[in-house]
């Protein structure tokens, strides 16, 4: 990682500002990777030392110290503990990585078509699977943590629970499912205080994206003549942006997130891009911290293992040559010299 950081970056934590910074390294990402890498390292090892906003000075120093060959060691637990709040997102985003690359080669269609439209459908699939996933943890957490200052109808309809009279005549409480779309917005506006605008261009992507999801899972195959937007790319691609936009709006505005710096972070990093900010590392137990990108050589090994059969020629012996007649006359002088042998 050190051979790769460019001394012109020797001062980078001189900025005080974390916005700054950021957006900083935003626009390194695609120019110098390398010293991106060693930069967003020391960023996150920053927040993960004592949980809050690293200082500059902080900062500094422990890119100094690993200039000058240092190493940095922290718990692992802690970058699972940064993992945890968001990784549903995380998950879809490998998932989606692969979507973009394979879906948007029309000859890598042909060519490939059966993994093709398995990175369409997964995509799809865990895009809608990882807002709906997120949006109910952020409302179990809210539900803990206001619980008592919040009115009972809100309680409980958060925890989609509804009074009823058992055949003994005792009330009580039993669990029920409410509409999706309706809870969603529920959720986010005692979230945020903040209502999401039906009306707007970001929930229609919101429903497309649910739409087509619910085809794909429920009515392909089933003969159904209602018309469904699949396979259409923009729904994945404009749903899942929808997706880590609102998602990236929860963790800033919800109060209970808002004060706390690490999730400033996840509403940057996590939210803010196409890429995962952590992935599985390939020196045993550790992780990759950093942005990064998927080789499509490397998908076609993994579900598209065997040549294809019918581009292979199957090898076949070589054909006998007919005798000549020479050879004829020949054989059958022989045969009549072991007939007058016997």
């Amino acid at each position: 990682m050190v051979e790769q950081f460019s001394l012109e970056y020797k001062d980078f934590f001189k900025e005080p500002s974390f916005q700054v910074r950021w957006e900083r390294l935003k626009e390194l990402y695609s120019r110098d990777y390398g010293s991106f890498r060693a930069l967003f390292v020391v960023e996150t090892m920053g927040l993960l030392d004592k949980w809050r906003e690293p200082t500059s000075q902080e900062l500094n120093a422990m890119l100094h110290h690993v200039m000058a060959g240092g190493r940095i060691a922290i718990r692992i637990g802690r970058i699972h503990d940064l993992f945890r709040p968001v990784w549903p997102l995380e998950v879809a985003k490998y998932e989606y990585l692969v979507f973009r690359g394979t879906w948007g080669d029309r000859a890598f269609r042909r060519r490939y078509f059966l993994t093709s439209i398995r990175s369409y459908a997964t995509a799809l699939v865990l895009a809608w699977w990882a807002f709906e996933t997120l949006m109910n943890d952020f409302a179990s957490i809210i539900a803990k943590e206001r619980r008592a200052t919040l009115e009972p109808t809100d309680l409980a309809l958060l925890e989609e629970k509804r009074p009823t009279i058992d055949k003994a005549g005792v009330s009580n409480l039993e669990p029920y499912y409410q509409p999706l779309l309706d809870r969603l917005q529920f959720i986010y506006r005692l979230l945020t205080r903040e209502g999401l605008d039906r009306k707007s261009t970001e929930w229609q992507r919101l429903v497309e994206l649910k739409n087509s999801r619910d085809a794909y899972v429920h009515r392909i195959g089933k003969g159904s003549s209602r018309k469904e937007p699949l396979m259409d790319e923009s729904i994945v691609i404009k749903g899942f942006g929808a997706v880590r936009d609102i998602t990236a709006r929860v963790l800033t505005r919800t109060p209970e997130f808002a004060g706390r710096f690490v999730y400033k972070y996840l509403a940057f990093w996590s939210c803010g891009f196409e890429s995962p900010f952590i992935w599985d590392g390939k020196e045993g137990d550790s992780f990759y911290l950093g942005l990064g990108s998927i080789n499509i050589g490397k998908v076609v090994d993994l579900y598209a293992p065997m040549p294809g059969s019918f581009s292979t020629r199957i090898p076949l012996p070589a054909p006998t040559a007919a005798p000549t007649s020479a050879q004829a006359a020949a054989s059958s002088a022989s045969k009549k010299k072991r007939k007058s042998r016997r």
